[in-house]
């Protein structure tokens, strides 16, 4: 890549690429991060409102008031509660079917297939208002609360495809303006190089003007002005040295013309010849 403009809008590009790929990542991670505490924070608020339909009963089983929760029935997007109560009991959703939630907050794979994450909280239960004098036992209820993460993993795909097309947008303008603006950073060396090659042996006596360089041109233009003085002069002196031997040979010549001009005007003998060659080569 030979061409200075290339590699600027290359180099350009490149810093915007791992620029734009870094804080795509780092938003992914971000936006992940948020939207898993959220998640979590919801089922940790869902095993909350499952731990207060426990009612304590001092002496005697515990109830749990979880009528009506269609959102744990059997179905396609199931969510799966388990309960573990003080006075021994567990107690399962009918979407678990029977089967057990880990008790370990984090990834799971649920039990129809489908990644998604479990959150495990322990709360107090409600104590029974039948027995006023009833003291409570202390015995907490363990609540573990689960669903899938489709929604959570549509919409980080959703998030990855709107970087990669905002990153590789972003990447194409910043490109095409970088590619402008190294173009109108480089017409000043371009308008130095018209000026160089407007010059000839002729007109070694003008400089090129700096008006509009910018600041890292003028070391430039400086050595190129301090190199037309040095071909000015050398040329000055080398005009001047043609005329000293034009001059000097002018005379000389002149004679030799004379000489060979007389010799060559009439017939003569070879001594004559030898006599006129001899002369010559005196001149």
């Amino acid at each position: 890549m030979s061409s200075l403009r290339a590699r600027l809008v290359w180099s350009v590009a490149l810093v915007l690429g791992v620029t734009l790929t870094a804080f795509a990542l780092v938003t992914k991670v971000a936006y992940r991060r948020a939207l898993t505490e959220a998640f979590d924070a919801r089922l940790e608020g869902e095993g909350h409102t499952l731990a207060g339909m426990v009612e304590e009963h001092p002496g005697a089983a515990w109830e749990f008031e979880g009528g009506g929760l269609e959102a744990f029935a059997p179905g396609r997007d199931a969510a799966y509660y388990e309960l573990w109560l003080g006075d021994g009991q567990a107690l399962r959703s009918p979407s678990l079917e029977g089967a057990d939630l880990p008790k370990v907050s984090g990834p799971t794979t649920l039990r129809d297939g489908r990644p998604g994450r479990v959150r495990v909280g322990v709360w107090s239960p409600r104590l029974s208002e039948d027995d006023p004098g009833a003291v409570a036992s202390g015995l907490m209820v363990q609540v573990a609360v689960a669903r899938a993460t489709d929604t959570l993993e549509a919409s980080l795909t959703t998030l990855d495809e709107l970087l990669a097309l905002g990153a590789a947008t972003a990447l194409l303008c910043s490109g095409l303006a970088a590619w402008v603006a190294v173009r109108r950073g480089l017409r000043p060396l371009a308008q130095v190089v018209a000026r160089l090659d407007a010059l000839d042996a002729t007109r070694l006596r003008e400089r090129v003007s700096a008006e509009g360089a910018p600041d890292e041109l003028l070391p430039t233009v400086d050595t190129v002005n301090g190199l037309l003085a040095r071909l000015d002069d050398a040329f000055t002196r080398l005009r001047a040295f043609n005329a000293d031997v034009s001059h000097e040979l002018r005379t000389p010549l002149a004679g030799l013309k004379t000489i060979l001009e007389v010799t060559a005007a009439r017939e003569r003998d070879g001594v004559a010849y030898r006599a006129a060659v001899s002369q010559a080569l005196a001149v």
